[in-house]
């Protein structure tokens, strides 16, 4: 599965804002896509450290500087719209909390959680023959 990048600037929340009110405006004939891209990007993004995940594997391009900023712009343009009837990426959104519920998934992000949050703990793990 692949997200494409979202570049996050300065005109950010004006173009967001702009599209909603043109989907609002539009009443029922043009899906609500933009409302439900913020969405989901909410739903993802909770707080500061799942924006600076996301900016670190290339899915948001921060050209604002401050991770906070994001989850803050998220919530903002969230005010006032109504979703469609259909959630566009409801697909997307299950297949992403398939992924983190499988026993697999969550084992991982435990250890990098716990045990590897730096490289000098992989190097000491590897370094007791713990590695191959």
């Amino acid at each position: 599965m692949k997200i494409p990048t979202l570049e996050i600037c300065d005109a950010t929340e004006t173009i967001f804002r702009n599209l909603i009110v043109y989907e609002q405006c539009s009443h029922g004939i043009n899906p609500k896509h933009t409302l439900d891209y913020r969405k989901f990007l909410h739903c993802l993004i909770n707080s500061s450290k799942d924006a600076e995940l996301l900016r670190r594997r290339g899915i948001i391009d921060n050209r604002l500087g401050d991770d906070e900023v994001i989850p803050t712009l998220l919530y903002k343009l969230g005010d006032g719209g109504v979703l469609g009837e259909q959630f566009y990426y409801c697909g997307v959104l299950t297949k992403v909390s398939f992924h983190c519920s499988r026993r697999r998934s969550k084992w991982k992000a435990k250890l990098k959680h716990h045990y590897f949050k730096d490289p000098w703990a992989i190097i000491s793990f590897l370094s007791t023959g713990g590695g191959p």
